[in-house]
This record gives C-alpha cells, structure tokens and sequence, in this order.
C-alpha cells in the first residue's frame, strides 16, 4: 500500500502548528473538520446524539451523572492540555506519555478515577 505525500502534509502540518504556536487538535479540528457533515451522522432524526454528552448523561443515568460529567470534563480538560509534542509522539508511534501535571490531573485526589488504596 503507498501514502503518497503523507510525509509532505505531516511535515507541512507540524511546521504550521509550530509558526502559529498552537494546540494542534484544536487547530487541525477546526481547519479539517466538517461540523455540519458530523452533526447530521451523529444524530437521530430528532436530534438527539448517537454519543454522550454531558446532557445525556445527567438525564439517562441519574445515579451516576455527576460521577460521569466530571469523567467527560476530565477528559476534555486533558485534551487542552495536550502539547504539541504528545501528539507529534501519537502521530509517530501510536502513544505518547502523559505529563506529570497529567497523572495527577487523571489519578490526583480529585479526580473520579482517584484510588486511595492505589
């Protein structure tokens, strides 16, 4: 199987994110992203989300929503948080590693995937 000008397009990506100095998800996201393509995918046809979303998750699953919002705020703060660095290495190898600030964002004390016990 041949790529023909992936390395071209990474390397001219890479260069971009660097001279603008930003995040790259969110950068390559908004640039590359069809918004309203995915949003009529995504969704039933009375709107509602084939994912979850905070909303969703409050209303369908009142015993754990709170615990489950705070998983979903987690995850999108780490996706802030990404440099552009760990998604060089996930582009590259598949798995970057996580910052120290990152763990303990993850697995710190207030965090709902905190283990005492761990």
């Amino acid at each position: 199987m041949e790529a023909a000008g992936v390395i071209e397009d990474a390397e001219k990506i890479e260069k971009e994110l660097t001279n603008k100095n930003l995040n790259g998800v969110e950068s390559i996201w908004n640039k590359h992203f069809d918004k309203e393509k995915y949003e009529k995918e995504v969704r039933t046809n009375d709107g509602t989300p084939l994912y979850f979303t905070k909303q969703n998750i409050r209303h369908g699953f009142d015993v754990f929503a709170e615990s489950e919002v705070k998983k979903v705020d987690l995850f999108e703060e780490l996706q802030r948080k990404t440099n552009i660095n760990q998604i060089r290495e996930m582009n590259q190898t598949g798995y970057s590693l996580l910052t120290k600030e990152q763990i303990k964002m993850i697995y710190g004390s207030d965090s709902p995937y905190h283990d005492p016990k761990v």
